[in-house]
C-alpha cells in the first residue's frame, strides 16, 4: 500500500518500507530460523533453520555465505550465574528542578534525599535528608516514603507504592520519571 509519497508499510509489522522492497527486512529478521510463521510472519516467509538452529533469511539478508551466523545473547546484569534471582534495571530521570536531565541508575536498594550520604542526592529545599527508598522486592521496584512533605506517584500521595515503567514521582519539588527493564 502506497503512503507518504511513494512509501509503503509492511502488512505484518507496520514498519515503513521503500516501494522497491519485495520483503520487509524487519519481518525477515524476526522470522529467520523460526520457520516463518513465528512472531507474526507469513507462513513460509523465513528459511528453515540450519542444523545449528539458525536459518539464513531469504532475499539476501543475513550473514554472507560461509560466515558464522550471528547470535543474540541475553545477559542478566549483576545476577548470579545459574541462580534464580534476577536483578532488575531501573533509572530515575529528573524532569524538573536543578538536576533536570540527569540519569540516576538505581541499585537493588537506593536511598533518595538531600543528605550527601544518599545513593541519589537532589539539592531540593522541600526534600528530606533521607526522603525515600526505592528497592527491588519480589521482581518489582517498591518505593517507600520516609519524608515530612510526602512523596507523590502520578500525583497521588503514597507511603508505599509498586513502581511501574514511566511512573512520575515527585520528591519535594523534584519531579522524576521512573524507567525500568
Amino acid at each position: 500500500m502506497a503512503m507518504f509519497g511513494g512509501k509503503k508499510v509492511c502488512p505484518n509489522c507496520g514498519q515503513p518500507q521503500e516501494k522497491n522492497w519485495d520483503k520487509c527486512p524487519f519481518c525477515v529478521g524476526m522470522t529467520a530460523g523460526m520457520g516463518g510463521a513465528a512472531m507474526g510472519g507469513a507462513p513460509g516467509f523465513g528459511a528453515p533453520p540450519a542444523p545449528g538452529g539458525y536459518g539464513a533469511p531469504p532475499g539476501g539478508y543475513g550473514p554472507p555465505p560461509g560466515a558464522a551466523p550471528q547470535r543474540t545473547v541475553a545477559l542478566v546484569a549483576g545476577g548470579p550465574v545459574g541462580g534464580s534471582a534476577t536483578q532488575l534495571l531501573g533509572w530515575i530521570i529528573p524532569l524538573k528542578g536543578p538536576h533536570r536531565g540527569e540519569l540516576h541508575t538505581l541499585k537493588p536498594q537506593s536511598i533518595i534525599g538531600k543528605d550527601p550520604t544518599c545513593d541519589v542526592v537532589f539539592n531540593d529545599a522541600f526534600m528530606s535528608g533521607r526522603h525515600a527508598t526505592i528497592r527491588q522486592q519480589g521482581g518489582v521496584f517498591v518505593l517507600e516514603d520516609h519524608s515530612t512533605n510526602g512523596t507523590f506517584v502520578n500525583d497521588k500521595k503514597i507511603k508505599t507504592h509498586e513502581l511501574v515503567d514511566s511512573d512520575f514521582v515527585k520528591f519535594g519539588q523534584t519531579l522524576v520519571k521512573f524507567k525500568s527493564l
